[in-house]
């Protein structure tokens, strides 16, 4: 008799407690995006988008170092990644990095590195007023 009478409570509880787990698990992989200065003040992973500083990529021994500068302002960040270099970087109209500032030596580090490449799929020079569709009307 006892046993059913605990069984809505124990069956809240379990549900609290996951619902709990979830909404940490949640927070903690949700990777805000942010701009570089508060980057440097954040001390916490981040993401920060930017363009790539011409001449400014030095890939050697597994260890990709770039410069990132800000579109709207006039800042640089200096972004050091351990990992596979991405081969579109040069190319790449706009790049995300996620990681975190480290004050003392000045640096962005990288756990991950996102480009935006334009699109070889963009038209050119085809508008669909200009397009005569009475040819596909078969």
């Amino acid at each position: 008799m006892k046993s059913r009478k605990l069984w809505p409570y124990l069956t809240a509880l379990t549900l609290v407690f996951f619902l709990f787990f979830a909404f940490k698990t949640f927070t903690q992989n949700v990777t805000p995006y942010i701009s570089f200065a508060e980057a440097k003040l954040s001390g916490r992973q981040v993401q920060v988008a930017g363009k790539l500083k011409p001449d400014s990529v030095d890939y050697s021994s597994g260890v990709l170092r770039f410069t990132l500068l800000d579109p709207d302002k006039s800042e640089s960040l200096v972004v050091i990644y351990r990992g596979t270099r991405p081969a579109n970087l040069e190319e790449a109209e706009s790049i995300v990095v996620i990681g975190k500032y480290d004050n003392t030596s000045d640096i962005f580090f990288a756990n991950k590195i996102l480009t935006k490449c334009p699109s070889k799929y963009e038209g050119k020079g085809i508008h669909p007023d200009n397009v005569d569709l009475r040819s596909y009307d078969k």
